[in-house]
């Protein structure tokens, strides 16, 4: 019996990892994109948060040179939500080419990104449209279990947003937060979203700023009316351009989800049916 426990603690990091995402990994925003020249900066991050060390990456290594080989001077701060901010003393220059090196992780090898700059763009002061796309119940796709993810009853709300023209040259550095309520639902990292309003595919599945779902029973959030507020957070702007849009999460449409999962209901059919025989 000690060994099977012993066998089966063992498991449970490596489950917690893989449901976590690759455990040092980091990526620079943009990478291989072009921005305009008076963009704040880049972005250094890690697409999973594992660990406090890659949520916040260190400046140790990390270097910003031209396409002549020159090293730019630039400033490093903390980025929203986790990330470097790498801020150029004298801004970008345009129609340049810039290679960022940076060690992949603690101690690990160095890799690098390209980027390329653009002629200067107003800086955007509207985020765009937020609406819902679409809010329903089915079955739904809910971070956790063995597997990751798990498959239960549930209620949706979709959203679709349309960035405005002006944030659309700065998505490769735009972050994005959803709060629900005034309360933090999902952050999506720097350039996760297209100039058509589509998230980039992530694994394993989690939470999305783009879709509310829960499970009609024990659910994550109550079933009902509820606020969205979209937040564009573009890299080294301090205050985020934000959208709202109220949706409504509802289980209690006759082909919906009940309170009582559906085979109980059997179950207590066929209790009444036997007990009516036996009278």
């Amino acid at each position: 019996m000690r060994t099977l426990l012993a066998a089966a603690i063992s498991l449970i990091p490596s489950v917690a990892v893989a449901c976590s995402g690759a455990a040092c990994v980091l990526r620079l925003a943009p990478s291989n994109a072009t921005l305009p020249a008076n963009a704040p900066g880049v972005v250094l991050f890690s697409p999973y948060h594992v660990s406090s060390v890659e949520k916040n990456p260190s400046n140790a290594g990390v270097t910003v040179a031209r396409s002549d080989g020159g090293i730019v001077n630039a400033l490093f701060e903390s980025a929203p939500h986790g990330g470097l901010l790498i801020r150029p003393v004298t801004g970008f220059e345009a129609g340049e080419s810039y290679v960022v090196r940076y060690p992949a992780c603690a101690g690990g090898t160095p890799t690098e990104a390209a980027f390329a700059t653009s002629a200067a763009q107003p800086m955007p002061t509207a985020l765009g449209t937020f609406t819902v796309k679409e809010a329903g119940h089915g079955e739904v796709s809910l971070p956790g279990g063995s597997a990751c993810v798990e498959t239960l009853p549930g209620a949706y709300a979709r959203f679709a947003v349309d960035p405005s023209p002006a944030l659309r040259p700065f998505l490769a550095i735009t972050a994005w937060r959803l709060l629900v309520d005034g309360q933090p639902w999902a952050v999506e990292k720097p350039g996760a979203l297209d100039d058509h309003g589509s998230l980039e595919g992530v694994s394993p599945p989690t939470r999305r700023a783009l879709e509310v779902s829960t499970a009609c029973v024990n659910s994550t959030i109550a079933l009902g009316l509820h606020h969205a507020e979209l937040q564009a957070f573009v890299a080294g702007v301090p205050d985020p351009l934000t959208a709202t849009v109220d949706f409504s999460l509802d289980c209690s449409s006759p082909r919906g989800c009940s309170a009582v999962p559906g085979p109980f209901w059997f179950l207590a059919a066929l209790a009444l049916r036997r007990r009516s025989g036996a009278t």
